[in-house]
């Protein structure tokens, strides 16, 4: 265990500001008492609300003199310091397990419910651009105007009454200022060294860019910042550090500590007023669960605030500058970006992958060195790529290639015509700030990978207010067996896992909607193509497998990967011109009714779904006892039996059958 020095983490019951940063595990540490003692804990929290507990489950909470106690719970039935120290004095029996009640459970219950319609209203507004940025490709509308106008974004640095900037023997003055100005504004790659050896970093970690280039490049020029963005100083002052009359664990006891900064310094007034943005850095390393949360104050305002420092090796410890990950999250915010859907602890699989979910905390080190990219979806409603790039799929395609380029990007939307429902396919590879994609084979403890430890296809899946992240795995991580609940596999969630991998209804991962709905999408034979770092799919748009149990027509081509049935009392009608392709041994049972009528011009067609298929590639079309099937105009081939029937209402007319 790596040891966190002399952390300050107030978790006395707060209820943070509606956005800010997605759920976190720090995962179990090493932490210090003032006077030397430590223990081992975690912090762990969502958008409203965090704890910290012990390894042994005890609740605890930082006091007024910023030593761990033990937690009880206050007259509201929130936490509040005992005392009883960590690791000092006996635990107590009453902080095992603790949870928060009455009138603070309720608090936090009703601002999560406002986040969650916060958010579920940017969502819909995104949706909305998302979906007339798709409706303008054809003609030309809605192009991106790279070199819009830049943001001119200011820092403000501030320091508490009882907590200072942070000084050591190497910067007994505090960190030089052109680190807080070169980690947020520079170009050219000042901001980068990922082997840490050429100590751009004050403690000497990887780094992999600015917050300037993160943000210029994931929105391909359309964000840009003005050449006068920079530390703004005390009107006055040659001392960059604003100064705040009450403490740290004050503004943390806030419902929001920006409101109250914003109020104290002015920075709504002269000469603050001139900067589009602000980002409030304070002094000391970065609280969780109460007012000095990292967050946005508003979504699309002007300030979000965060720490000088911040947990240095995945979540770990020790200690050390703050990377751009958060910066580049909460700066998300700001610019009004949501999270990605609501919160749901057991299932937050984007967190790798987004940086709206918690890739802004994660990365290579996951310390948020090499934030994550902004996913597709939110690229393309606000208009930060090039239509020419955006690939709008309605029918089947076989063998699509997906390609990489990280400052040109392809996104293939997979999307049937009248549907309010999407699939997004893009590739990731590990370049530019996409060297945060999974598949590490240097960090401990990945397993082996068959997309050469590079990267691979993502599959994103888009309903209104709602994208998810299909993973290649679907299954639980090894990577930090301690914690529950944690993320899924972090090597091999791009697909494919294995070469031909099929994503349908039935598979694992499976193509479904949220509600477990049939999206009738599938996509099969995915490769990856390790010398091209390419991935190969065939993509169908109207795939079925399963119980027919409602009157359904099918119009457009149709594959079928599954044994298909008709109910009793059905109807299956097909329109003139379908090709029904079926997979290796599958069949249509007819139970209801079959109606497949065709014309002399337009045949139906029931065939194999081979590219090169040979007799009985399929098995048929099985007619049941109180079935009925008429077939007009139709061909039915490669299969093992055209139509197989007892006791059935059996019509065929003008149709043809070839082996």
């Amino acid at each position: 265990m790596k040891t966190k020095y002399l952390i300050i983490l107030a978790l006395i019951l707060v209820i943070t500001s509606i956005i800010i940063a997605g759920f976190y595990d720090s995962g179990y540490a090493e932490w210090k008492q003032p006077n030397g003692v430590t223990f081992v804990a975690r912090v762990v929290g969502d958008e409203i609300s965090a704890t910290m507990e012990t390894i042994d489950g005890y609740r605890i909470v930082v006091g007024e003199d910023y030593y761990y106690y033990y937690a009880i719970l206050d007259e509201n039935g929130g936490f509040k310091a005992s005392s009883h120290r960590v690791g000092i004095d006996p635990p107590l029996e009453e902080s095992y397990k603790l949870k928060r009640r009455g009138r603070a459970l309720a608090e936090i219950e009703a601002r999560r419910k406002a986040w969650e319609e916060a958010n579920r209203k940017a969502m819909e507004e995104l949706f909305k651009q998302f979906r007339e940025r798709l409706s303008n490709l054809n003609n030309g509308l809605g192009k991106i105007t790279a070199g819009s106008t830049p943001i001119k974004m200011g820092i403000v640095l501030v320091e508490f009454s009882d907590v200072k900037r942070y000084k050591n023997d190497e910067y007994p003055s505090g960190y030089p200022i052109e680190l807080f100005d070169k980690m947020m504004f520079s170009t050219n790659h000042e901001w980068y060294d990922p082997t840490g050896e050429l100590h751009v970093h004050p403690e000497g970690k990887p780094v992999f860019g600015s917050f300037r280039e993160y943000w210029e490049e994931q929105t391909n020029g359309v964000i840009t910042f003005t050449d006068d963005s920079g530390i703004i100083y005390p009107p006055g002052s040659d001392d960059p550090w604003h100064q705040l009359g009450h403490s740290k664990l004050y503004y943390n006891n806030l419902s929001s500590a920006i409101s109250k900064i914003v109020d104290e310094l002015g920075l709504d007034e002269a000469p603050y007023d001139e900067y589009d943005k602000i980002a409030i850095i304070y002094a000391g390393d970065t609280f969780y669960g109460g007012g000095l949360t990292p967050h946005a104050r508003y979504l699309n305002d002007r300030y979000y605030i965060f720490g000088e420092r911040h947990w240095g090796d995945g979540h770990r410890g020790p200690v050390i500058f703050a990377h751009i990950g958060g910066h580049c999250h909460e700066f998300g915010h700001c610019i009004g970006l949501p999270h990605l859907a609501d919160y749901d602890e057991d299932n937050y699989e984007d967190k790798f992958f987004a940086l709206m979910e918690v890739g802004g905390m994660n990365g290579p080190e996951k310390n948020g060195a090499c934030p994550s990219g902004i996913n597709p979806y939110y690229k393309i409603a606000r208009g930060w790529v090039n239509p020419d790039n955006i690939h709008y799929i309605s029918s089947d395609v076989y063998g699509l290639e997906i390609s990489y380029d990280y400052l040109n990007p392809n996104y293939y939307v997979i999307n049937r015509s009248g549907s309010n429902k999407y699939f997004i396919l893009e590739n990731r590879l590990r370049d530019g700030f996409d060297y945060y994609t999974p598949n590490d084979p240097d960090y401990p403890g990945e397993p082996e990978d068959p997309n050469g430890n590079e990267g691979g296809l993502l599959i994103w899946r888009v309903e209104p207010t709602w994208i998810h992240l299909l993973l290649a795995d679907n299954e639980k991580s090894d990577l930090y067996p301690d914690i529950e609940g944690e993320n899924r596999s972090y090597s091999q969630d791009p697909f494919p896992l294995y070469q031909g991998q099929r994503v349908n209804y039935n598979t694992s991962p499976n193509s479904r909607f949220r509600d477990n709905s049939d999206s009738h999408y599938a996509f099969q034979n995915i490769v990856w193509d390790d010398d091209n770092k390419a991935a190969t799919a065939d993509i169908y748009t109207n795939a079925w497998t399963g119980e027919i149990e409602e009157n359904t027509t099918w119009d457009g081509d149709v594959f079928v990967y599954g044994n298909v049935t008709v109910s009793p009392n059905v109807e299956l009608t097909i329109v003139p011109g379908v090709k029904i392709k079926f997979d290796s041994g599958v069949r249509l049972t007819v139970e209801g009714k079959l109606t497949a009528h065709g014309t002399s011009d337009n045949p139906i067609v029931f065939t194999s779904s081979k590219s090169n298929p040979s007799p009985g590639s399929w098995y048929g079309i099985v007619v049941e006892d109180g079935g009925e099937i008429e077939l007009n105009h139709a061909r039915v081939e490669y299969a093992t039996y055209g139509v197989k029937s007892s006791y059935a209402d059996v019509e065929l007319k003008d149709s043809e059958f070839m082996r």
